[in-house]
């Protein structure tokens, strides 16, 4: 039963014994056990997150990343540079450039159909 619960609330693809609980009293316990477990995991998830510490820890390791960042390209709509949501304004900046080369093709197919559409009316 003890590697059973383990390899459960550890969540492995493979388990650690290929006994399974039989009874539904058996089964009713390891449902019991799962709902607890991701409680209890969500409740020290939740409190290590909320720590000052891990916050400050988050936010160092985030502009020592962003230090050694190459400087990303040149766009001629770009968004508000954001401290705080600096993946936001990346993920921005690179949609705006998408948008822009698909207005880019948009137009150059607009082109071609016009020049096909041409020569089929001569």
């Amino acid at each position: 039963g003890f590697y059973y619960v383990t390899s459960m609330l550890c969540g492995l693809p493979t388990p650690l014994t290929d006994v399974q609980p039989d009874t539904t009293g058996g089964k009713i316990m390891d449902i019991i056990i799962a709902i607890w477990s991701l409680a209890v995991a969500g409740t020290i998830i939740g409190v290590v997150a909320g720590m000052s510490f891990i916050t400050r820890l988050v936010e160092s390791g985030e502009a020592k990343f962003a230090k050694k960042k190459k400087p990303s390209r040149d766009d001629d709509e770009t968004f508000e540079q954001m401290d705080s949501v600096r993946e936001t304004a990346e993920i921005g900046n690179g949609v705006t450039a998408l948008e822009k080369q698909f207005r880019s093709q948009n137009e150059t197919l607009a082109k071609i159909l016009a020049t096909v559409s041409a020569k089929k009316a001569k």
